[in-house]
């Protein structure tokens, strides 16, 4: 079948107007029904680690943004960060609550558990997050050298046996005077939260 009789007598104007409408339609249908929201998750620029009692180490404050470039809203359900260490073990930690700073930003508290984060189309939203390390697992020694966080959440996927489909890795350096101090440090209240300046690479 040649193009002039499957157009028939419509002028080329018309063609194309026709031509357009159709790609239009393709595209509004996709946006509409099929695409899904697209969510990504930016850590801040320092990873504050809470000495415990004793001087252990078994949990990180994260200041995050996530960020939706879809046209679908998105809700994150669970977020997981898994800490490769530079003598090769693995540590998974789990995300455990919201935090906020208090007054005057000198220190930090709970605000709330864990709940779903709903983030529109074309928005973002700034969340403080403590993980704490699964139980189970031994303390990390955080000895000196470079580690690999990589943050897994589940968007749109409330169960988490199914796979993570939201992923960030950055590195975080660990100086000897940090390790140091996370040997020699005895606080003497029940948490006390420390601010290393690490070098961050995305």
């Amino acid at each position: 079948m040649s193009l002039s009789e499957f157009f028939g007598n419509l002028s080329l104007f018309q063609i194309l107007t026709s031509i357009v409408a159709f790609l239009t339609g393709i595209y509004t249908f996709y946006k509409s029904f099929l695409e899904k929201a697209k969510v990504s998750l930016y850590p801040g620029d320092s990873v504050n680690f809470v000495i415990s009692r004793g001087g252990s180490v078994t949990k990180f404050h994260l200041r995050c943004n996530l960020v939706n470039n879809g046209t679908k809203a998105g809700t994150l359900h669970h977020l997981e960060a898994l800490v490769h260490c530079p003598n090769g073990k693995i540590y998974r930690f789990f995300w455990k609550l919201f935090f906020e700073y208090t007054t005057g930003g000198t220190g930090v508290q709970k605000g709330t558990d864990p709940y779903p984060i709903a983030v529109m189309a074309k928005n973002s939203d700034l969340i403080f997050i403590e993980f704490e390390i699964g139980s189970g697992q031994q303390t990390p020694h955080w000895s000196p050298g470079q580690y690999e966080f990589q943050i897994m959440g589940w968007v749109n996927k409330e169960n988490r046996s199914q796979k993570d489909n939201l992923k960030t890795v950055f590195h975080v350096e660990i100086t000897n005077d940090v390790s140091s101090r996370f040997e020699q440090e005895r606080p003497g209240g029940p948490n006390t939260r420390t601010r290393p300046n690490f070098r961050m690479e995305y």
